[in-house]
């Protein structure tokens, strides 16, 4: 919340109390509904609410839904982008899976254990996530492709590029 008042200093939802529930009895999740809800481990995925990367995720998407307009399109950049400026890592949620690497929404995962990696050097095609390649060809094209982690894949990894300075 402190990090969050340095950007947005007059945003009172920033200066409030939030709640972070753990231990939900489901797997392989995380959620924002106005608190940060994580799930206990099981079914090849590790507990949500240990795992920093994650954490920031849930936690951007009530930035990006109290930051002044609402909820950005799609939801899923704005919150990975807030996980990877904070972590500097491009494998959001380092450790999510226990025994694989991310599917990369299409591009796989070299190295990655989280939900996905930003960077396109460390994704089995090496290739940008541009909307013309990667949007069209993973996502279902265009704006109202069918998945916004992947639609989302699209901003993040050009914001990795820019914190990176490449």
């Amino acid at each position: 919340m402190q990090r969050g008042r340095a950007w947005l200093p007059d945003n009172n939802r920033l200066k409030s109390r939030l709640t972070d529930n753990v231990n939900i009895d489901n797997t392989r999740n995380a959620c924002w509904d106005g608190t940060v809800n994580f799930h206990r481990s099981g079914g090849g995925c590790r507990h949500t609410g240990a795992i920093m990367g994650v954490f920031l995720h849930a936690w951007g998407h009530g930035l990006d839904q109290n930051g002044g307009s609402g909820y950005d399109n799609p939801p899923e950049a704005y919150a990975g982008i807030v996980a990877f400026f904070e972590t500097r890592e491009s494998c959001t949620g380092h450790g999510f899976y226990t025994s694989k690497n991310c599917s990369g929404q299409g591009d796989t995962c070299l190295e990655c254990t989280g939900m996905r990696d930003q960077d396109r050097d460390k994704r089995e095609l090496h290739t940008p996530a541009t909307p013309s390649g990667f949007l069209a060809e993973n996502c279902g094209g265009g704006p109202f492709g069918k998945e916004v982690h992947c639609k989302g894949h699209v901003a993040g990894a050009a914001s990795y590029k820019v914190l990176r300075n490449e």
